[in-house]
């Protein structure tokens, strides 16, 4: 089967030029092409694979290569050399899917949206952020993180929404809400009369900030939004 070097620190596995092919060290490390495969120094057992220009781990269906990691000095290639697509899991959950045209789907990634199923009238104009349209209906809410026109952010990161609300009034102005506070650079100003209100705005969020939506008239203490399915709804998504 091959020489062993120095059993107490570790086994080498010669291959046919005489040389140690597979060591296997004191802590557990397997080489496959190197001599000293490297935990870099922390509390795991590794697997090192060490090539000329280039080193990869590949597995096999039968005789058939499906998939493969390899690394080069210039990029790490992680993908399936059939026509199969590549899935990435956590907690035994696809989380992401690129199939073999390049499409990536991530069915598990927040988004939402919802309309308002009935009228609701409010929204004082002197208000600074504490009054949200209630979207009381849902069309899908992946992950469950939209309630009655408030979405809370699962997770920290970078978010897209876009609101509309269909009023008995003519509205001047909207913004979207943050923690019950009116949100800098998400205004819009309308230059006329008009019974729709509608914004967007990309927001950076922490884990647990709420967001919501609120029109305004100039003058106005109370703006009834109308239910519409079509008119008066709020959508997000977590972009990144």
């Amino acid at each position: 089967m091959g020489k062993s070097k120095d059993l107490a620190t570790r086994v080498g596995i010669d291959d046919n030029a005489d040389a140690t092919a597979i060591t296997i060290t004191s802590q557990e490390n397997v080489g496959i092409g190197t001599a000293s495969p490297s935990n870099y120094g922390a509390a795991y057992t590794s697997l090192g694979v060490s090539g000329s220009s280039a080193s990869a781990i590949e597995g096999f269906v039968g005789s058939n290569l499906v998939g493969y990691l390899q690394a080069y000095n210039t990029a790490v290639l992680v993908g399936s050399k059939t026509n199969v697509p590549l899935k990435l899991v956590t907690n035994d959950t696809i989380q992401m899917t690129i199939d073999g045209s390049g499409r990536v789907t991530k069915p598990q990634q927040p988004s939402f949206a919802a309309y308002v199923q009935n009228n609701h009238t409010g929204y004082d104009a002197n208000s600074v952020g504490n009054a949200y349209v209630n979207y009381d209906a849902e069309l899908y809410d992946t992950g469950n993180n939209h309630s009655a026109g408030i979405f809370t952010a699962p997770v920290a990161g970078v978010y897209y929404f876009r609101a509309e609300a269909y009023t008995n009034n003519y509205c001047t102005q909207s913004w979207f809400i943050v923690n019950g506070s009116r949100t800098n650079a998400s205004d819009t100003v309308y230059t006329g009369n008009d019974t729709f209100s509608g914004n967007s705005t990309i927001l950076k969020l922490a884990a647990n900030d709420t967001v919501g939506f609120h029109p305004y008239r100039a003058g106005y203490n109370s703006i009834t939004v109308n239910a519409n399915a079509n008119h008066s709804w709020f959508r997000g998504m977590l972009i990144g």
